[in-house]
């Protein structure tokens, strides 16, 4: 679980948030700095420090700093990746998910639909095949989508000897658009991004419950500092994350 902070300002005007993150889960942008993102994800790499040497530490904390400096600016709450294994045939291959999740205002006057508007937000992110009305057993109405989207021009493909089967211009797209529980007007958009269409449908199991996870916190109390992976605000870890006696 995640407490990210208010992030008052320019950027953001939602209360306080809570949201559940998956087993294995490496945060990229709720840290504002990336010195913060650095000792995050040393105290992570600590966990099973006998798993990496130094020079893959230094590789994956370089990696996870420029994926930082790309994407801080673009108002997520949470963006990060998690990285898994997929059944193929009587195998399993290392794969790399990508997930985020951001807070959007919509109008709330007129007849103006905030799904409608959200809509057209995921529209414009690639070839759209799936559009689906959903309800939740709270009442919510959200809309998902399943498509594919390209990587565009200037992309990073260095990574394609580590994933064979990253497919460029056919990635995976699954997004999930829900009203946020206890503030109007703000919907909860949640976009996955997996390597290859063939696995985005085990990719949307872990988007949508992310997505469907998130929700106001009125009480920090009521949550254990054991269950907290990333708290920018301070206030269940004063480093900012679970098992952090690293000092950004």
């Amino acid at each position: 679980m995640s407490t990210p902070d208010d992030r008052s300002g320019e950027h953001w005007d939602v209360p306080t948030l809570a949201t559940a993150l998956p087993a294995g889960w490496i945060e990229l942008v709720a840290f504002r700095t990336p010195e913060r993102l650095t000792a995050y994800l040393r105290a992570q790499l600590a966990v099973d420090g006998d798993r990496f040497s130094a020079e893959q530490a230094d590789q994956l904390i370089d990696a996870c700093r420029r994926a930082h400096g790309l994407a801080v600016s673009e108002r997520w709450l949470h963006l990060g990746c998690l990285v898994t294994d997929f059944p193929v045939g009587e195998t399993l291959r290392t794969t790399v998910w990508t997930i985020g999740l951001g807070v959007l205002r919509v109008p709330t006057f007129g007849d103006v639909d905030p799904l409608g508007v959200g809509a057209r937000v995921l529209a414009s992110l690639g070839i759209i095949e799936d559009v689906i009305d959903v309800e939740l057993d709270d009442g919510r109405r959200g809309l998902v989508v399943g498509g594919y989207a390209s990587a565009g021009p200037g992309a990073d493909l260095s990574s394609t000897e580590l994933l064979p089967q990253l497919d460029p211009e056919r990635l995976g797209l699954y997004g999930v658009l829900l009203p946020l529980p206890g503030a109007p007007g703000r919907l909860v958009l949640t976009l996955g991004i997996s390597p290859c269409g063939e696995e985005r449908q085990a990719m949307s199991v872990v988007a949508g419950q992310l997505a469907t996870s998130v929700h106001v916190i009125d009480d920090l109390s009521h949550y254990a500092p054991a269950s907290v992976l990333v708290d920018t605000t301070g206030l269940v870890h004063p480093d900012g994350f679970l098992g952090g006696d690293t000092r950004a």
